[in-house]
């Protein structure tokens, strides 16, 4: 390569090469270096791609379920006070939250990959700031992030805001997961039909935002670029053998006719080069978490706010169901804890304990219309989103999914039943 690249110099100096052709030339054999000595075996760039998609974007679902519930479990025995705390008492919760993560490896079913999470780390933010919006959604109101540690060669390629970016969708995601875990987990002892209905409607909400991430998404845009590295790769990749140069060729011709990763793939598809500039990867990896954070519903200020306020209604429902059972149970046993006369008195008192349930009841209407009134605002922003981020996020299928037997946009009045 440096034989090479001294020719190309020497060439320009004599004015024998134009300067476009040079840049261009040593461009390609840098990155053809690049992809076939450095990114190479255990650190290709495929490797770091499905690792970042498993951990970052929730792809193991054995190990973001035991995550979540050991912090669920560790947030009840823990004291989160909102006050300030030692930068030893930081370094302990940070620590003991990363040993949350390793134990949920170890019971996962990808417990056999001894480097699962080699350079991941999670992170305890500072209450003033520092994360996104959904970063206390995990450990409610602590706000938390995963981070991954940089190290060569892959920060040749990966930019620490791209990194940041990769944070900011894991908290979203995980924060949308544990809403849906605690939703499922919220049952109460009563016949109260308000409050099922009321969890019904923000189970399926949230069910089919986190159906549609995934399956709609993460993993149409995922397996993208994976096409894409591996014709770059010229088919080589150890996770990508058995692509022949036939499928390549339809590969190639797939990528010309989207046009959801941008139009830099279209100079190419022309062209008899074996592997894409080290550029046009970086720009295909860049399209692709721009699709998926698009199709997460984040590149909108205002979407954002909206489904922060449904998540946030969500967890108030569940602290509510939860409050409500506590009291019962709390009832409960002091009812069988009183004498006769006490009894008796309790009696004479009347139905305190059904005064109790009806306003828990007006509580749950208030929060009904609120949900339906949020959920409303939300389908408005999807329906009214330009056609671009309706393609690259696949917006229109959420659209149907949500609008099952026209919820929203039929009749409006027959929905409280």
């Amino acid at each position: 390569m440096k034989r090479e690249n001294l020719k190309l110099l020497v060439g320009l100096q004599h004015r024998q090469l134009k300067l476009d052709y040079v840049v261009q030339q040593m461009r390609k054999t840098t990155a053809e270096w690049l992809f076939s000595q450095v990114l190479v075996g255990d650190h290709a760039l495929s490797r770091y791609f499905v690792s970042f998609r498993n951990i970052f974007l929730l792809g193991y679902g054995d190990l973001t379920t035991n995550f979540i519930e050991a912090c669920t479990q560790w947030r009840h025995r823990a004291t989160l006070s909102k006050r300030s705390v030692s930068s030893a008492e930081k370094i302990f919760r940070h620590q003991e939250f990363n040993a949350l993560l390793a134990k949920a490896s170890v019971s996962s079913t990808q417990a056999e990959e001894d480097d699962l999470l080699d350079g991941y780390s999670v992170k305890i933010l500072d209450s003033q700031g520092g994360g996104s919006g959904f970063s206390d959604l995990l450990l409610i109101d602590v706000p938390c992030t995963l981070r991954y540690s940089l190290e060569w060669p892959i920060d040749l390629f990966l930019s620490p805001s791209v990194m940041q970016q990769y944070s900011k969708l894991w908290s979203y995601l995980i924060g949308l997961k544990n809403i849906q875990m605690c939703l499922c987990e919220s049952f109460l002892r009563t016949n109260q039909h308000s409050i099922w209905r009321l969890r019904s409607h923000m189970l399926y909400w949230v069910n089919t935002l986190w159906s549609h991430v995934q399956a709609n998404v993460i993993d149409v845009h995922h397996q993208y670029l994976m096409d894409i590295v591996s014709y770059s790769n010229g088919g080589d990749d150890d996770d990508n053998n058995s692509m022949n140069n036939n499928n390549k060729k339809k590969t190639k011709r797939r990528w010309s006719s989207n046009y959801t990763f941008g139009n830099y793939i279209n100079h190419y598809q022309d062209q008899d080069q074996k592997s894409l500039d080290f550029e046009e990867l970086q720009n295909a990896h860049t399209d692709y978490l721009r699709n998926v954070t698009r199709g997460c519903l984040l590149s909108s200020p205002e979407c954002v706010k909206c489904i922060q306020r449904i998540l946030r209604a969500c967890l108030d429902f569940c602290d509510f169901v939860k409050q409500i059972n506590e009291e019962w149970r709390g009832t409960k046993r002091r009812k069988m804890a009183k004498t006769a006369a006490e009894i008796v008195r309790e009696w004479t008192r009347g139905l305190e304990q059904e005064t109790a349930m009806t306003t828990a009841g007006d509580q749950v209407d208030i929060m009904e219309k609120e949900f339906i009134s949020m959920t409303d605002q939300f389908f408005d922003l999807l329906t009214n989103a330009s056609q671009d981020i309706k393609v690259s996020g696949n917006i229109d299928m959420l659209l149907m999914q949500l609008d099952y037997n026209k919820w929203y946009s039929g009749d409006r009045s027959m929905r409280i039943l």
